[in-house]
């Protein structure tokens, strides 16, 4: 016969696996907007039955038991998104790059380099037409002298870009070497969580923040 308390037992787990749910669902709705968390889902399982001496032997079921609490989240959609948010950060850092350099160039521009280059061939096509002309040599002089300015100009700012660029990269370095250092650690403690039979998902949220923060 089974236990007097045995049809007790069973419903108690039905409640505890209720109530667990109950408590998931809660604290998902908590966390709704909280940036970094993943939905959790209960997973459960049937409980293992009892034999018990009907007459005959007969193995009665003895409720259910709470699996695991884990994380819903698509890892292939996941690793997609990572890595279009690494090509996006790429693609934006090259165009500040370029949109710097354009800025520096000042082209198109009627006070540009190529303007000042155009000055100075036409002031020497007038030298040769007039060679003996006092104005047309002061011209070439004014415009040689105008163009070595812009030309000066454009290095200053290019290199000064070139410092601005160098220090940036230090920066990105930088934030990838603690990204990775804080990433291994919480592997780590997953692991070490996961071999004492947790399930650490708070840590696993935060491990996936930050590859997508370094994605970024």
């Amino acid at each position: 016969m089974p236990n007097a308390f045995h049809g007790i037992n069973t419903m108690s787990s039905a409640l505890r696996a209720f109530q667990t749910q109950l408590d998931v669902t809660g604290n998902n709705i908590a966390n709704a907007e909280t940036v970094g968390y993943t939905r959790r889902s209960v997973s459960l399982n049937q409980a293992p039955g009892i034999s018990v001496s009907l007459g005959k032997s007969v193995v009665m079921g003895s409720g259910v038991d709470v699996a695991a609490v884990s994380r819903v989240r698509d890892m292939f959609l996941t690793a997609r998104r990572s890595e279009t948010e690494s090509k996006l950060g790429r693609g934006q850092e090259s165009l500040i790059g370029l949109n710097g350099i354009q800025t520096a160039i000042g082209e198109p521009s009627d006070d540009g380099i190529s303007a000042a280059y155009d000055a100075f061939n036409n002031a020497w096509s007038a030298l040769s037409a007039s060679p003996g002309s006092v104005s047309a040599k002061s011209d070439v002089q004014l415009a040689g002298g105008r163009l070595a300015t812009k030309v000066s100009s454009l290095a200053q700012s290019l290199q000064s870009q070139k410092a601005d660029n160098a220090a940036n990269t230090k920066e990105i370095l930088g934030r990838i070497d603690a990204a990775a250092g804080r990433i291994a650690e919480l592997n780590t403690k997953i692991a070490e969580a996961t071999a004492q039979g947790g399930t650490p998902n708070e840590l696993m949220d935060e491990r996936d923040s930050v590859v997508e923060e370094l994605s970024g």
